[in-house]
């Protein structure tokens, strides 16, 4: 909400008062009328309406804390207040002397006057505090805006703070308001929180619509993604054909025997590419991610088979810990999808490790939940991951590495993968079985094989 202060000419001028009446005898008779007005509505009595002379009453208290140039709200709600006297010399709510003439520019005076005085009864000269007062009031309840609340609701809720206000004028100007004033300030508070929360609306949706505009924009690069990886992946097999008939030749021919830990290397990182092909046509040509329900792995013999492999992807000063432990049912996945998340996380780890302390540790742990899942954790003791990114790391092309050789697909494809075999993924940060003060945990929730598989994977 847009709030300018403005000076005025009656800057500096005195207050008025009734002719031939002491400042103390006025404030003592405005006293009594107070008490008595409480006393009468405790005892269930109807108070009498008092508005003679609101006008100069008005005019009184925002001569007096006009010096403070606190104008709130008077160009936002410019264009609703003159409706709103109409509808009050309609209906006849206010008995003010020349009502004709009580201007709009009056009434942004009158305003004024009662939030100023709200916010000397505060014990502030600071008017910025009670624009934030005012602003943020209606927005206590933001989190439940974001629900869809109506906006009488929030009015409702609203409603404490504009007691709060009418008491404190009340404490000010020791006196209680009449029906008339009353009247005034609870439109004028109301209109206040109608507008601040018409506002945040405003910039919600503004906020909803560049997030579907950047979600539809994502999914045309999937498209397009989609038939590149299709036509890429297919020629890409062609290719490597050739590759594979050579690493077979080697492995078969007599080699020193220094050689053989690096052909193996070479030849499980020609195995992990092909399969990176095959679960990027999985996720492009299957849309809708069937899931592999007749495959079962056993996570020893995976660990086993790829603890070296998942140790050279590691820099210097950076060390994986792996443990598995031997009751584990097997899992539903196959041996190449779940490589190819572990490789993902395992890289996103140790970068981020990295490219901040240098050094650091990883964890790889799976746990028995119940005899139907198996949850798998891949921790690092990194810097950690950012709420913000945490909330849309899996959406495609969602990176934190600007200007870096990375498209923001990594954990995308890993989400696809864990989903389409009937797992869900979470990410905690801090870590949860490493450093509990920083760092990162990705959940894989794996559900058990069922138990009349009989197909493994490699």
């Amino acid at each position: 909400m847009s709030i300018a202060s403005s000076s005025s000419s009656k800057r500096g001028s005195p207050p008025l008062r009734s002719p031939g009446v002491p400042t103390t005898d006025r404030r003592n008779r405005t006293a009594g009328r107070g008490i008595r007005h409480f006393k009468r509505t405790r005892e269930g009595e109807a108070p009498m309406p008092d508005t003679r002379g609101l006008q100069p009453r008005f005019d009184d208290v925002a001569h007096r804390l006009h010096g403070r140039h606190f104008h709130e709200l008077a160009g936002s709600l410019r264009a609703q207040v003159k409706p709103i006297l109409t509808r009050w010399r309609e209906q006849s709510l206010l008995a003010i002397p020349r009502l004709d003439q009580f201007t709009v520019e009056q009434f942004e005076d009158s305003m004024a006057a009662q939030l100023h005085a709200t916010a000397d009864a505060m014990e502030t000269d600071d008017p910025a505090q009670l624009r934030r007062l005012i602003e943020q009031a209606p927005l206590h309840g933001a989190d439940r805006i974001a629900q869809e609340y109506p906006i009488d609701a929030l009015l409702a809720e609203g409603s404490i703070l504009r007691g709060s206000i009418v008491v404190k004028l009340q404490e000010h100007l020791g006196r209680a308001l009449s029906d008339g004033e009353a009247a005034a300030l609870h439109e004028v508070i109301d209109l206040a929180f109608k507008h601040t929360t018409l506002e945040f609306i405003r910039l919600r949706n503004l906020h909803r619509e560049s997030e579907v505009t950047r979600r539809v924009a994502g999914i045309r690069r999937l498209a397009d993604l989609g038939t590149l990886v299709a036509g890429v992946s297919h020629d890409a097999i062609n290719l490597l054909l050739p590759a594979r008939m050579a690493i077979d030749r080697l492995t078969k021919s007599p080699l020193p025997d220094e050689a053989r830990p690096h052909l193996q290397l070479v030849e499980e990182t020609f195995r992990q590419f092909q399969n990176i092909i095959v679960n990027l046509r999985w996720l492009t040509v299957d849309a809708d991610h069937q899931r592999r329900e007749n495959v079962s792995l056993d996570l020893r013999e995976f660990a086993q088979k790829y603890r070296d492999f998942f140790g050279m992807m590691l820099p210097r000063g950076v060390s994986l810990e792996i443990r598995v432990p031997d009751d584990l049912p097997p899992v539903q996945i196959t041996a190449a999808a779940l490589s190819q998340i572990l490789l993902n996380l395992i890289r996103n780890g140790q970068e981020a490790i990295i490219k901040h302390q240098q050094r650091g540790r990883m964890l790889l742990l799976a746990e028995r939940v119940g005899e139907r899942h198996v949850d798998l954790f891949v921790e690092d003791d990194g810097p950690g991951m950012a709420p913000e990114m945490r909330e849309r790391c899996f959406e495609p092309f969602a990176t934190t590495k600007t200007g870096e050789a990375s498209g923001g697909l990594g954990l995308s494809v890993v989400h696809a993968l864990v989903t389409g075999s009937g797992g869900t993924i979470d990410i905690h940060s801090p870590a949860i079985h490493l450093d509990p003060t920083r760092g990162a945990a990705v959940v894989l929730h794996l559900p058990a094989a069922k138990p009349a598989t009989t197909r493994k994977t490699d």
